[in-house]
């Protein structure tokens, strides 16, 4: 699931929502077209931190959610920090869905069906 071009961002939720239903556990490297850089811990298919722009948790989810277009690398040699975020795989996706739709028109049903259940 290396990307070596720019991809729109709703791919890149895409990408980071497949890693997560795979379980995988590693740090999702993220680069965006305008030089934003982002780093998502997994354990276990959970989002366990996010990082970006030197901001962390919520702070960091607000700035990773501005990214248009985003180049994504999963290394699974690399463990998560010793600290999650307390934020749930759930609020995080609608929130990166619903801004990302934001900025490019998409409507709130494409949103809606994008979005993974707590169950999932």
């Amino acid at each position: 699931m290396n990307q070596q071009s720019f991809s729109p961002f709703f791919e890149i939720i895409e990408d980071i929502k497949k890693l997560c239903e795979q379980r995988r556990t590693g740090t999702i490297f993220l680069v965006s077209d305008n030089n934003r850089m982002a780093q998502v811990f997994l354990e276990n298919g959970d989002i366990a931190s996010i990082l970006c722009r030197g901001q962390r948790g919520q702070d960091a989810l607000s700035s990773l959610s501005n990214m248009q277009s985003a180049r994504l690398r999963f290394d699974e040699s690399i463990k998560i920090a010793s600290s999650r975020d307390g934020l749930s795989n759930q609020t995080i996706f609608e929130t990166l869905m619903q801004t990302a739709g934001k900025l490019s028109g998409v409507t709130s049903d494409v949103i809606q069906r994008a979005v993974p259940t707590a169950a999932a």
